[in-house]
């Protein structure tokens, strides 16, 4: 298994211990730096569940739930507005993962239409972006 495929590799996993089958582990690459991250956003997936495409996020963050997920995270970020829109297929729903617990929580894309956007500072690339954010009643 490839490193950057750890926690989606652990996602399915967890998945597969609580019943739930049909799940794959995409490999579709990975950038080599953070200037290719274009080529790979509109076709990159990560789990397909029964057929269905999600996104896994994993976070340095502790929790085991949206009620203890730090408030000073609030709201969460879901992913870039570039990114997102971006997609050639729209994942059905993204998939956290804490990794300090290894608690899942996940994210419906049904309710598109209420995320926020927030300009904010992405660290990996060193630059403004707008990200989609999601409040806690929504995870």
């Amino acid at each position: 298994m490839r490193s950057w495929k750890k926690y989606e590799a652990l996602v399915a996993q967890k998945l597969g211990e609580h019943g739930i089958t049909g799940v794959q582990l995409l490999d579709d690459g990975f950038r080599k730096n953070i200037s290719e991250i274009g080529k790979f956003t509109a076709s990159s997936k990560d789990l397909k569940i029964k057929g269905w495409s999600f996104e896994v996020k994993s976070r340095n963050v502790a929790f085991t739930s949206p009620e203890d997920w730090p408030v000073n995270f609030w709201p969460m970020f879901l992913d870039t507005v570039s990114g997102f829109e971006k997609k050639v297929i729209k994942p059905i729903g993204y998939i956290f993962i804490s990794q300090q617990t290894g608690a899942l929580m996940g994210a419906s894309c049904r309710n598109r239409e209420s995320w926020e956007i927030q300009r904010r500072f992405d660290r990996e690339r060193k630059i403004y972006d707008n990200f989609y954010c999601l409040q806690k009643r929504m995870l």
